[in-house]
């Protein structure tokens, strides 16, 4: 890895962009989580639970844009076009889910049959990168919250985001390696793209629900309680993201491409990512 001790100026903000990109999704997935983790009165564990799946979506945004933004658009059709056909009051959380998660099984497998050299390529294995990362990350804020009690959210977001995005990248290429390819392009797409769609579906009913006072019921109350907390978790993972990511740009860090995670450069001792 080449030294880099004074970065373009650009490059750091480019990176730092992305991961506060990331940091927003990340944060957003985590408080929607947390709230429904805690529901079930799982203590501070729901930290960790949630941690983990914020990681997942946060690690297929950055690693599989394309896949990321065609099931997300597959879902908006789908549920809108449910939610068109179907009273509001009359449509469920879990049918939402369902029907988004459909359209992006169909969008996700059908396109990694296409165009097996996009982004899909790897998909399954950074999604479980990103699903580790963001558990070993929020085990020592368990153990924080267990000692000390719970952070706000802000701070929760904004120290979860760079440390998940850190683990995130020294664990990639070793996932991929132990994958060794698998599953196929298509299957890989189909899981990938109907989880992100699935959960578009959700945050579509979620964000209807918001703005529907005649609607009441758990999983509402449970939206309007996740979006009072909301605006300072995005704040804190945007936050938290960007100081990463820009920080990480002065060691050398670049984003990273499908080519950087072929088999050979796990062979050679070349390092993804890092220049």
């Amino acid at each position: 890895m080449a030294n880099h001790p004074h970065p373009p100026l650009h490059e750091a903000l480019v990176l730092g962009f992305i991961w506060a990109v990331v940091g927003v999704i990340y944060s957003t997935i985590l408080v929607i989580m947390l709230v429904f983790f805690q529901r079930l009165e799982l203590g501070a564990i729901a930290i960790g639970l949630a941690a983990s799946l914020a990681g997942a979506v946060g690690a297929l945004f950055y690693g599989s844009l394309r896949l990321a933004l065609l099931a997300t658009m597959a879902a908006l059709i789908a549920a809108f076009g449910y939610l068109y056909a179907m009273p509001f009051q009359a449509v469920s959380p879990r049918e939402m889910l369902l029907v988004s998660g459909l359209a992006g099984i169909i969008v996700g497998g059908h396109y990694g049959y296409l165009i097996t050299d996009s982004r899909v390529h790897q998909a399954t294995a950074k999604t479980l990168t990103g699903l580790y990362a963001g558990f070993v990350a929020g085990m020592p804020m368990v153990a924080v919250t267990g000692w000390y009690g719970e952070p706000g959210p802000a701070l929760m977001a904004a120290i979860l985001t760079p440390l998940t995005g850190l683990i995130y990248v020294l664990a990639l290429r070793r996932i991929i390696a132990l994958l060794q390819g698998q599953p196929s392009a298509i299957v890989s797409g189909a899981l990938v793209g109907g989880g992100v769609a699935a959960l578009m579906g959700i945050a579509v009913w979620a964000f209807v629900g918001i703005f529907n006072t005649t609607v009441t019921g758990d999983a509402t109350e449970l939206v309007r309680l996740a979006w009072t907390v909301l605006p300072d978790a995005v704040l804190g993972g945007a936050l938290g993201g960007f100081i990463a990511g820009a920080l990480l740009a002065a060691v050398g860090m670049r984003l990273m491409e499908d080519e950087d995670w072929e088999p050979k450069d796990f062979h050679n001792g070349h390092t993804p990512g890092l220049r």
